[in-house]
């Protein structure tokens, strides 16, 4: 952490908001960037932009409804939300095993439930001011994809 503190202060990033009110700490950024879920790249401009890969599944059942994240809890504050579900795809990782492990971990439904269309995901590509670290850009990359729910039959 102390080494990510001198790299932000080197490039000109102020961190002293971060780990208050939303913000999130410089502890939880260098996991982010431990784990893969973001990376870093000098902008066209020399600034530092944080880059996050993001995967959005619309999961839609027979009669055609979507399923919606409408609430998100993060440090004992909830915030509305109204969109589908999304989950960081890791450095290392594929588009459509990230919206796997969308499905299994974070919605806790059964991967079988679900079939993902292969053959059209969407990227858009988004430069702004990060809502989670005070001060530096944030590109997000991304991925819309959509997929079917149907019922699994239980096997007698």
């Amino acid at each position: 952490e102390e080494e990510l503190n001198d790299f932000m202060a080197q490039n000109r990033v102020d961190v002293s908001k971060w780990g208050q009110g939303t913000y999130r700490s410089i502890a939880e950024f260098s996991e982010e960037l431990v784990k893969g879920e973001a990376t870093l790249i000098k902008g066209s401009d020399g600034q530092i932009v944080r880059v996050v890969d993001i995967v959005v599944l619309k999961i839609v059942n027979a009669a055609g409804r979507a399923l919606v994240e409408v609430e998100e809890n993060t440090k004992d504050v909830t915030q509305a939300r109204k969109r589908f579900p999304a989950i960081k795809r890791r450095s290392d990782e594929h588009q459509f095993a990230a919206a796997r492990r969308l499905i299994s971990k974070c919605l806790l439904m059964d991967e079988n439930a679900v079939t993902i269309d292969h053959t059209l995901v969407r990227i858009v590509e988004e430069l702004q001011e990060s809502t989670s670290y005070h001060g530096i850009k944030t590109l997000y990359r991304k991925r819309f994809m959509t997929a079917k729910f149907h019922e699994v039959k239980a096997s007698v």
